[in-house]
């Protein structure tokens, strides 16, 4: 690791897996405690969430109890808890079990949000029909207020046409709401040409909506998305910019390692890698005509890259670096919070190592540099990418206040009476301030009377 831990907890990043946390007196499960909150699943099991700085250092989802026994006297079954995604705070997680039909439960954790203070997490209700794609649902969250929406289209036997649907969870009225939706498309697009093999990589939140984003056709785009009453959602077709076309034909049916789109300081933007050796990194802004605009494009040097990597990397680590030529950088994440830094991951066979990337994008001749890179081993074992999140900003605010608020009473301390006895001295001053005041009147009173006499 080539930075302090300092600087690596500093990235808005956190791991798309959870980590089992069977050891209760781990490093991290103690440094998480903080954190902790527990809610129970819908077999009646009760499970805790935290998250922790990792050795990585991005931030961690850790859970406990994970271990379900099996009815049928097998091995306790082992379920998985995932990150789905997460908006101003709060984070969707999804808890499956792949055995025996066990039912899948999704909840919201959130800290310092929502009017709660401190961790708090919630399950969602359970829902007909079952969500089968994580890539589809999406969270927003407005004011103290959040929504889970999961978008699904459905074959009509009578009609023989694709229909889409719009399952929305709220949090004020704690159950889901489902509802048929339009679909608006450009001209010359049909309606069925749209739906048909539309799949939805990622679903991003945008002000006070969502976006769903098939990486290798374009953004579904929802308004009305918190309207009620008569008022319907509908969906937009926002296609690729024009001009974006494939450099390789793999990379244009499995885009996910090449391609990205993320909302980035209130902007969408569409960023796509070089192939070869290097070359530019081409970047698209979606404007709120629902148009795309091109971006200052900068150059990435796989060579240099890779020269700065071993120049950050220990020498003594047992950690050789795969070749660039069949392992390049994939994976490009979008920062929320900095329009010019962007996350790769370099994978070989048993290791990897995460990058963060200033791209310049201001400068004259912008080309990206290397900030820092960490040691992301877990990659290999998922195979996803860490997902951007604000969450760090809210699991920082209450630490950094109880810092403050302890340095200030360590100053205070010996110079400030305790309270009960600063309340104590404040009444003495009244009582002693009303004596003076009336031993003035007194003597007031008794110099006129003799000179009256």
């Amino acid at each position: 690791m080539a930075a302090s831990d300092e600087a690596h907890a500093a990235w808005p990043l956190i791991d798309p897996v959870a980590i089992a946390a069977d050891d209760p007196e781990h490093p991290a499960v103690r440094a998480g405690r903080s954190t902790s909150a527990a809610a129970y699943t819908t077999i009646g099991r009760e499970v805790e969430f935290w998250f922790a700085v990792g050795e990585e250092g991005m931030w961690s989802l850790h859970t406990s109890n994970l271990e379900t026994l099996d009815p049928y006297g097998g091995d306790p079954i082992r379920s998985l808890v995932e990150v789905i995604c997460a908006h101003r705070g709060l984070v969707l997680l999804r808890l499956h079990t792949p055995h025996r039909n066990f039912p899948t439960d999704y909840f919201v954790y959130g800290y310092n949000t929502c009017g709660r203070r401190g961790p708090w997490v919630r399950k969602l209700p359970e829902i007909e029909p079952l969500i089968h794609s994580t890539s589809s649902i999406g969270l927003l969250r407005v004011r103290n207020h959040y929504l889970v929406a999961n978008r699904r289209q459905e074959l009509n036997p009578r009609t023989g046409r694709l229909e889409m649907f719009l399952d929305c969870y709220s949090s004020g009225k704690n159950k889901w709401t489902q509802r048929q939706v339009n679909l608006r498309f450009p001209h010359g697009e049909g309606k069925e040409e749209c739906l048909w093999g539309w799949q939805t990589d990622r679903v991003i939140p945008l002000g006070k909506t969502l976006l769903w984003v098939d990486l290798s056709r374009g953004i579904l785009l929802c308004r009305n998305l918190l309207a009620g009453g008569s008022r319907s959602a509908e969906f937009h077709v926002v296609p690729h910019p024009p001009g974006l076309l494939p450099d390789d034909g793999l990379r244009w049916e499995h885009p996910q390692p090449f391609w990205s789109v993320g909302c980035s300081q209130g902007k969408v933007k569409l960023v796509r890698l070089p192939s070869g050796d290097g070359g530019e990194v081409r970047t698209w802004a979606l404007g709120s005509d629902a148009k795309w605009r091109v971006e200052p494009s900068t150059r990435l040097d796989y060579t240099r890259l890779r020269a700065d990597m071993e120049s950050k990397l220990d020498p003594h680590a047992d950690r050789p670096l795969p070749p660039f030529k069949d392992n390049s950088p994939c994976y490009p994440v979008l920062s929320t919070d900095q329009s010019d830094i962007l996350y790769l991951t370099v994978a070989g066979q048993s290791t990897a190592w995460l990058l963060r990337i200033d791209m310049h994008t201001l400068d004259k001749k912008p080309s990206c540099t290397l900030e820092d890179i960490a040691y992301y081993p877990r990659f290999c074992d998922h195979m996803n990418p860490p997902y951007p999140s604000d969450l760090p900003k809210y699991l920082n605010t209450r630490s950094v206040g109880d810092q403050r608020r302890r340095r200030r009473r360590e100053q205070n301390l010996g110079s400030r009476p305790p309270e009960g006895e600063l309340r104590y001295s404040k009444r003495l001053r009244a009582l002693s301030l009303q004596s003076s005041q009336h031993g003035r009147l007194a003597q007031q009173k008794d110099s006129q009377q003799t000179r009256h006499r």
